[in-house]
């Protein structure tokens, strides 16, 4: 199946990317896709851990299972006041 992950704010400065398609097996969780951005992207590994993450503009758990098409935001903490 293939899902879409978007970046934000510093995910999509250090990726270079707004978002990319995945290609995950049917029935693979939001962490199955956390996993394999942290491979591709071993530098941003350490941040995965503070991550929010919402799919179809919900937020979502790790363990929550992806459909095909779903949309995976990856979203770091953000700051301000």
């Amino acid at each position: 199946m293939i899902v879409t992950l978007r970046y934000h704010a510093l995910l999509r400065e250090k990726t270079g990317k707004t978002e990319e398609a995945l290609d995950l097996p049917s029935g693979a969780a939001v962490g199955d896709a956390l996993k394999r951005f942290a491979a591709k992207y071993t530098a941003l590994a350490p941040l995965l851990p503070s991550l929010q993450v919402a799919v179809n503009d919900e937020f979502a758990a790790r363990d929550g299972i992806l459909r095909d098409g779903d949309v995976v935001d990856l979203l770091p903490p953000f700051g301000g006041g």
